[in-house]
C-alpha cells in the first residue's frame, strides 16, 4: 500500500502517478494538498496554502 505521509480528505492523493522505467521508483501527486512546506522534511501539519499541491516520491 502506498499512502501520503500526511493524508487529509480532499488532497486528491493519487490523481497523477508516474513509475520509473525500472519499476523501483514511483511519484504520486496530490494536487489539492494544502501544505505550505517547501523542499524536504518541511512542516507536514500545516494546511495554510489551499491547493498548493504536493508530490510524493517513493
Amino acid at each position: 500500500m502506498i499512502k501520503a505521509t500526511n493524508p487529509d480528505d480532499g488532497d486528491s492523493f493519487g490523481a497523477a502517478v508516474g513509475l520509473s522505467a525500472d519499476g523501483k521508483t514511483i511519484l504520486v501527486g496530490a494536487p489539492k494538498e494544502a501544505g505550505s512546506a517547501s523542499g524536504l522534511n518541511g512542516d507536514q501539519a500545516s494546511n495554510s496554502q489551499p491547493g498548493a499541491g504536493a508530490a510524493y516520491l517513493y
